[in-house]
């Protein structure tokens, strides 16, 4: 323990931080489902908070339209909210208020 925080629950939060979509739940003597288990069962929260994060979530972060030379613009940033990549690609579609497909 490191004020509080085990070696485990910060590697853990490491692996969150930088976003791996790999990370091998091990340690170098014992590999031993029995002992991620015993962790768990001390520590649940930090493998909880990991299992929340798994996965890719897609979300727009900011929209905004702007005008240059007379003609409309549409900037979108997006951010995951997960530790994994999008699968394939990731298609945005824009559409009007009647449903009709402006861009994709």
């Amino acid at each position: 323990m490191d004020q509080g925080v085990t070696a485990n629950e910060n590697i853990i939060q490491h692996v969150m931080d930088i976003g791996a979509n790999y990370w091998s739940v091990w340690n170098w003597h014992n590999i031993s489902a029995r002992h991620i288990l015993s962790y768990y069962e001390k520590f649940p929260t930090p493998i909880d908070t990991l299992a929340r994060c798994i996965g890719y979530r897609i979300r727009p972060a900011w929209i905004w339209s702007f005008e240059k030379d007379g003609a409309p613009g549409l900037v979108i940033g997006l951010v995951n909210n997960g530790i994994s990549d999008v699968p394939g690609i990731l298609r945005l579609t824009l559409s009007s208020l009647d449903g009709k497909i402006r861009v994709s």
